[in-house]
Formats: C-alpha cells, structure tokens, sequence
C-alpha cells in the first residue's frame, strides 16, 4: 500500500528485472545505472503508470526503459542473457564424482572444539536442574537416552562429576507445540514434540572470546542474497539436521559441558556433552569454519567463498542454485554424499 499525491492509499504489485555485470553493455549506450543509494539521496519518486522517476534534488523527470525491451538504449536492445551474465558459465564446470570426493575426504575429519577460559575463570557452583513435571521428566530421560545411543552425551554419576570437577549446567525442555506433548511419548516421537536446553551460561561467561576473524565464517544473510544470480533459476536446499553435533570437543574440553536433569523417577541425573552443543558460545563460527573447510575440500568446482559458486552456506542450510533443474538435484546429491562421508 502507498500514497498517492490525491491523498488515497493505492495497492499494487512492481514487478523488477533485476540484472548482473551490466557495466560492458551500458558503455556505449545512454543508459544510467542508479542504485537504491543513489535514488534516496536524490529523494526518487517513481511513477509506475508513466514509467518515469522524478529526483526531487536535481529536479528533473527521467525516462524509465527496460534493459531487455525493444525500445531499450542501443547499447542494451538486443542481449542475450547468457552474455551478460557469468553464472552460466558456471553451470558448464564439470561435477566429481561420489567416488572423486570420497578420494579427496580421505583421512580428513571435522576439527575438535578446544576451550579455552578467561584468566580468573572458576568452575560454577553445581545447581539443581530446574523443576519440571512428570512428562517432563519422563521426555528428558528418553532424550538423553538417544542421545547417548548417538554418541552425542554420555550419563555419568554424581561421583564422576565431582572427579573430573565438572562444569554442571542444569537442563530443561521446551515443547514444540504451545500446548506441550500431543501424542503419547516414546523414544522415537519425543524429539518432535521436546527439544533440550541447556543453560550454557555458565560455561559461555569463562570463555574467552574467538579472535573477530572466526566471525567471516559467519555468513550474513545479506552476502547470501548477493551471491544469487538474477534470471530463470533452480533452487535446492539441505538442511544439515543437529549439523553441531558433528563438531566434538576436545578430551579436556568435555568436562566444561555437564548438565543436570531430571531423570523418570524424579532423581537428579547428569549427563556430559561429548559433541557441541548449540548454546556454546561462538558455536556458530566454529561450525561455519568447519562446514566451510569440508565444502572447499570436497567440491572445490560449485563451493568457493572468495569468488563465484553455486553453493551458498548459511549456518546450517545449505541452498544450491543452476540454471538447469538436473544439474542443481546433482550439486545436492554430491553435498549429501560429502556430509555422510
């Protein structure tokens, strides 16, 4: 909805082409290329009807032209697509084969996590879990038993916590649905209806901060978008589930991550977490370096972070685009053959 100079509110729908390395084809037309930045300091007002902008700052109304119609500048009228954008070459680079990445991930492994604390940083003092009820307790004793059968925490007793000097962070659930669990409870269901937290604040206040250089394996949602040719295109996303847990941490860094909980019968229970937790601070950087050194290394042809690429990775989705539907369904099935690997 906007305004419109009669003081009535207008809805309509702007359809825009929006168009890539353009530079070579204006060269030696009339064109003018403006960017948002440029058209809100000249305080632009588009007119859709006429196909016209006025800048208020220059005073002037400028002719709007699509770049592909035939009444485009000389320099524009007439391009193919494929010649003024790079991404389809691209698309023509030959993919590996399962076989080729499985040769090029040999003896490779994701990095173990090391913590490292402040000076003065001192163990927590034990705490309690916090109180919940009995389907509670019920749905928190499965889960660390899947868990545990994932290799992913192990159970230890309170005798254990006090040898290895434990860091313990009580553990809670939030359920998935407003209303709490809505089917009866099993080990294979209750990750739906459940999911595990972990008060990790504990920990998270004596560690010492990554060096801001751990931060460029962050991508921004941002820099996402930029790498998204314009055009006719085919999207494909992987959604690496639990992707942090294929991060573990160090022999000496476990005893940081203990928790406590309920267990069924309504005793405290202590679990350590062998693999990395989401709440662990800086978690997202470190999963962003690792994911982006399996990527560089296993399909270095569609994965490149300092230049052009087909694969796009956002903390742990992973979105593929071609110009071709058989070629993205392929980047897809080669990323799901490196991760299983």
């Amino acid at each position: 909805m906007v305004g419109g100079n009669d003081g009535k509110w207008y809805r309509f729908h702007l359809t825009v082409q929006v168009a890539t390395d353009l530079n070579p084809a204006v060269v030696d037309s009339s064109a003018i290329l403006l960017g948002l930045g440029s058209l809100r300091k000249m305080g632009a007002e588009i007119a859709v009807g006429d196909s016209t902008v006025f800048l208020k700052a220059m005073g002037v109304s400028v002719r709007l032209v699509s770049w592909s119609t035939p009444g485009a500048p000389a320099g524009l009228a007439g391009k193919k697509y494929a010649a003024m954008d790079p991404s389809f070459e691209r698309d023509e680079a030959p993919l590996p084969s399962k076989e080729e990445i499985a040769r090029r991930l040999e003896g490779w492994s994701f990095p173990e996590v090391e913590v490292k604390l402040k000076p003065g940083a001192v163990r927590p003092r034990p705490r309690r879990p916090y109180a919940c009820g009995t389907v509670e307790m019920v749905a928190m004793e499965m889960i660390v038993e899947n868990l545990e059968k994932a290799h992913v925490v192990r159970r230890v007793s309170r005798a254990e916590v006090d040898r290895l000097e434990a860091w313990v962070n009580p553990a809670f659930l939030v359920p998935k649905s407003s209303g709490g669990a809505v089917d009866e409870l099993t080990v294979e269901n209750v990750e739906k209806q459940y999911r595990l937290v972990i008060d990790a604040r504990g920990i998270n206040e004596c560690v010492a901060d990554l060096p801001a250089v751990w931060k460029t394996y962050q991508t921004t949602p941002n820099q996402c978008i930029s790498e998204i040719p314009s055009g006719p295109i085919h999207f494909g996303s992987v959604d690496i589930r639990s992707a942090y847990y294929n991060l573990r941490y160090s022999q000496d860094s476990r005893k940081y991550f203990a928790f406590s909980y309920y267990a069924a019968d309504g005793s405290v229970a202590y679990a350590i977490h062998d693999k990395m937790v989401m709440g662990f601070k800086g978690s997202s950087f470190l999963w962003g370096f690792a994911a982006h050194s399996l990527l560089a290394r296993a399909l270095p042809e569609v994965y490149r972070s300092d230049g052009p690429g087909q694969v796009i990775l956002y903390v742990d989705d992973i979105l593929v685009w071609s110009r071709g539907e058989a070629r993205c369904a392929r980047i897809m099935e080669l990323l799901t053959c490196a991760f299983e690997l």
